[in-house]
């Protein structure tokens, strides 16, 4: 019997433009490949890639503290505005959660409230 050895390709995916760019980049020069002609090479592919795939050009970097609450800010009303069918449905779904869990809260502050305190008994003087 001949044995046949499959070769297994190697999948590479790419989240980013970046990432496909740096791959081929790096590759390209390891093959020997000019340092420009693997540029244009790897940036070709990079952003026909994305723009087929659909992925972003670049990682977007968190903001913290203010800047990064005003950037989520952000994508939730970019997001609201282009699904405005999605807040229609969302938004007695949201309300009617926020106004359970304050009822739910203000209930229970109201039925700590409602404990009588005990009762102070003054003690008895016998010898008087």
């Amino acid at each position: 019997m001949l044995n046949f050895i499959n070769k297994k390709k190697e999948v590479v995916t790419f989240a980013t433009a970046q990432e496909a760019y740096s791959y081929l980049f790096i590759k390209l020069q390891g093959d020997g490949v000019d340092i420009e002609q693997a540029s244009e090479r790897a940036f070709k592919f990079s952003t026909e890639y994305a723009e087929r795939m659909g992925i972003p050009f670049k990682t977007e970097v968190k903001e913290k503290g203010v800047k990064g609450l005003l950037q989520n800010v952000k994508t939730i009303s970019d997001f609201m505005k282009e699904n405005p069918a999605i807040w229609e449905v969302g938004k007695p779904l949201l309300l009617g959660a926020i106004s359970a869990i304050g009822g739910a809260a203000i209930g229970t502050k109201l039925s700590d409230s409602n404990i009588p305190d005990e009762p102070k008994f003054e003690p008895i003087k016998y010898d008087e």
